[in-house]
């Protein structure tokens, strides 16, 4: 019908009013509509199905590694993961060293620092600091050969003690507070290179990040140097350090100041484009980390130990067993609190019958800090920089250090292996209210610690939950090892 065409181009208008539309174009549009309604339910219809079939397909390959993996996910998490590889809540003494060399050796290749296990610095010549890069003279091959051979000692049992040679430059050093990367490289030595005379102490900033003080590293490079000045205090040497004083913690500071090193201490601005380069004719390099045997034998921890009691005003005694004091020392800030210190408490004074105290290391003055750790018998202790005052604490003392969980390390056991303490690790729970550590478990401490640098790192800056079960099987044993001590 023409008519019906027509008006079917005004369809809009008759749906509005349909009492306009002609008797034969109603029955036309109805139909039209009719089929166009069936073919949009066929295709909503279609449009469903397909949407079932793409939904069931998209959760049937999460759905089966969900059903595969649920039981192991509930095993490990029922069954915490392997301890690390070296721990033992009941750890072996230290290994005695029978073939004895010197404590303190200057070589051509660097300072050497004990026998047993020795710490060395690097020596170089012609070692220039600039904005852009650190440089040092490249030695000759005769040289090289050298420096290469091992150094031979006479021991007191009239054989000879082999030492290795000292270790190499590092790779690179940091500062402006680790913001500041630099190449070290060797390059030709002139005579423009001779700088400052004599030999010389440098240190940079590495591992002493900007604004964030570390008692921990900072002996490091303190500690030695302090060696070294004293071993050869007929020579006047300086340290020279890139950084500032306020970039120091109270507790380097302090320890500077125990033992009348200010006046060895010569802070150097870092070099920027328009200073010239900084240069020293000989020296002995602080940059690197160590093993943390820096403090090489009993005599020389003796030593620090009372020069620093004295300074303090501390009485120097001996620690008793049973323990007549006992301290549990909290972080007083950043990371790794104890979550559950006054549960430790409670176990503590059940098992032990004393009262513990409640403290906080690593806060106050310097002479604060030693107090805190040189007036107590047994100590618990979350793993931190602060525990770096341990080597300042009571001969024969106790102490527990408690890990985050997921993070253990032997770094407390290296620096006070001199200090004759008995230190024990406890290994920390899950905390409460932590949502990442339950499914990190499944990689385990060492993958963790080793192998995984964000776990390490992100466990290192959780809260610290001591392990009640495992607190009391240790306070048995140490009063089981306490009849070895006391013969």
């Amino acid at each position: 019908m023409p008519g019906c065409a027509v008006r079917s181009r005004a369809r809009k208008s008759f749906e509005r009013c349909p009492d306009l539309m002609p008797a034969g174009c109603a029955v036309f549009h109805r139909k039209e509509q009719r089929a166009a309604v069936m073919r949009c339910r066929k295709r909503m219809l279609k449009m469903q199905r397909g949407a079932k079939c793409c939904l069931m397909r998209s959760l049937a390959v999460p759905l089966f590694v969900l059903w595969i993996s649920v039981p192991p996910l509930l095993y490990i998490l029922n069954n915490p993961p392997s301890l690390p590889k070296g721990f033992s809540l009941n750890p072996p003494p230290e290994p005695s060293c029978k073939g004895r060399g010197p404590r303190f050796a200057l070589e051509n290749s660097g300072f050497r620092i004990g026998a047993c296990r020795p710490e060395c610095f690097p020596r170089v010549k012609g070692l220039c600091i600039s904005s852009s890069q650190v440089e040092y003279c490249k030695i000759t091959e005769e040289e090289e050969d050298i420096a290469s051979r091992e150094t031979i000692y006479p021991s007191t049992d009239e054989r000879n003690l082999l030492l290795p040679r000292c270790l190499k430059m590092p790779n690179f050093m940091r500062f402006s507070g680790e913001r500041l990367t630099l190449p070290v490289m060797p390059s030709a030595c002139g005579q423009e290179k001779k700088g400052i005379p004599g030999l010389s102490l440098v240190a940079d900033q590495r591992y002493l990040p900007y604004k964030r003080p570390n008692p921990h590293h900072e002996a490091e490079k303190i500690i030695p140097a302090l060696l070294f000045l004293h071993h050869y205090e007929e020579s006047n040497h300086t340290l020279y350090w890139f950084s500032r004083p306020d970039e120091i913690s109270e507790w380097g500071k302090g320890l500077l100041k125990a033992f009348s090193m200010q006046t060895n201490v010569e802070y150097i601005d870092f070099p920027d484009q328009k200073n010239a380069t900084v240069c020293f004719e000989d020296a002995i390099v602080f940059s690197a980390g160590t093993s943390l045997y820096y403090v090489p034998d009993d005599e020389t921890n003796d030593w620090l130990r009372h020069r620093i009691l004295q300074y303090c005003s501390i009485p120097i005694v001996n620690a008793s067993w049973p323990p007549r004091k006992a301290a549990i020392l909290d972080r007083i800030s950043g990371s790794r609190n104890l979550q559950n210190k006054h549960a430790i408490e409670q176990v503590l004074s059940q098992e032990l019958k004393i009262n513990v105290r409640h403290g906080y290391s690593g806060n106050g003055t310097f002479c604060d800090q030693v107090r805190e750790v040189a007036e107590e018998d047994l100590l618990v202790v979350p793993h931190g920089s602060q525990n770096v005052n341990l080597l300042f604490a009571r001969k024969g003392a106790v102490v527990i250090e408690i890990f985050p969980y997921l993070y253990y390390t032997t770094a407390l056991r290296n620096y006070t292996h001199a200090a004759q303490l008995h230190v024990y690790p406890l290994l920390g729970d899950i905390p409460k209210k932590s949502f990442f550590l339950h499914p990190l478990s499944i990689v385990g401490w060492d993958f963790c610690f080793e192998k995984f640098r964000w776990c390490k790192y992100y466990s290192r800056k959780q809260v610290v939950h001591g392990d009640i079960e495992e607190l009391k099987k240790l306070l048995h044993q140490i009063k089981e090892d306490s009849s070895r001590w006391r013969v």
